[in-house]
């Protein structure tokens, strides 16, 4: 998924970032301005458990996800946002380089 700038018509409002260490979600919020992309609502959450408490009281548009999280798995939070919320587009982050976490993210429908 290619990040467009607003400029009308239909876009995402409600963004939710997701990771498990503070520093990274610190830098997944100041790395863009969000607004800039349509984006009016910027959620955050350190872990699977939160973000689906999010995504239960909010209209996600976009969800920006670690894999690897203590407890519950950004890979394991996809497959319920995918049969709760189908309409969520998601993207997972990782610095992990194995094949068998990107095949399944492409199996759970994720965008990049």
């Amino acid at each position: 998924m290619r990040m467009r700038k607003c400029k009308g018509g239909t876009h995402m409002e409600d963004i939710l970032l997701v990771d498990d260490e503070r520093p990274v979600l610190d830098s997944l919020l100041s790395s863009l301005d969000w607004a800039e992309y349509g984006f009016k609502h910027i959620h955050t959450a350190q872990s699977a458990d939160e973000a689906l408490d999010i995504m239960t009281s909010n209209s996600i548009d976009l969800l920006i996800t670690d894999i690897l999280m203590p407890g519950l798995s950004g890979l394991e939070m996809l497959k319920i946002i995918r049969s709760r919320f189908p309409a969520t587009r998601c993207v997972l982050l990782s610095a992990h380089s194995k094949f068998e976490y990107a095949r399944d993210a492409l199996q759970l429908g994720v965008e990049n």
